[in-house]
């Protein structure tokens, strides 16, 4: 199981922390990459963590605390090779523990499970990308 849960806003540019950064983005291209690593630098109030385990990045967890005082979660993403292992259910642990606020965030129909298998609601609504349409869930945490 991990050993630490650490701050990796201040690694934004090794290459490794882009790239368990990029394994929850839609379209991970270098300029979607650069542009998330921005907006991440940019935000004072956006935080993001990782698992670490033996200085390997097991997985990270990209957040803000909204003013209405609900943690959102912008992304989250676990290492292929470590998925199924509970490490993300591990850093949602970790920030309900923290911060004892609501969760909420944004998934597709891929995660909306493992989201449910935490204990979230799940209600599915319609986003438009350009022409297309998709089906979203927004998940929330009970208090």
């Amino acid at each position: 199981m991990p050993q630490t849960f650490i701050d990796l806003k201040p690694r934004l540019d090794e290459p490794e922390v882009q790239h368990v950064l990029s394994l929850s983005m839609f379209n991970p291209s270098p300029e979607n990459i650069a542009r998330a690593v921005e907006r991440c630098l940019g935000e004072e109030k956006r935080e993001l963590w990782g698992v670490m385990d033996g200085g390997r990045i097991l997985g990270a967890v990209q957040y803000y605390i909204r003013d209405d005082n609900v943690l959102y979660i912008a992304s989250i993403s676990v290492i292929e090779a470590r998925r199924g292992q509970g490490i993300g259910r591990a850093m949602l642990d970790a920030l309900k523990e923290q911060y004892s606020l609501p969760m909420e965030l944004e998934t597709d129909d891929d995660a909306v499970d493992f989201y449910r298998k935490c204990g979230f609601d799940a209600i599915a609504f319609e986003k438009t990308y350009g022409e297309d349409a998709v089906r979203r869930w927004k998940c929330t945490s009970p208090t």
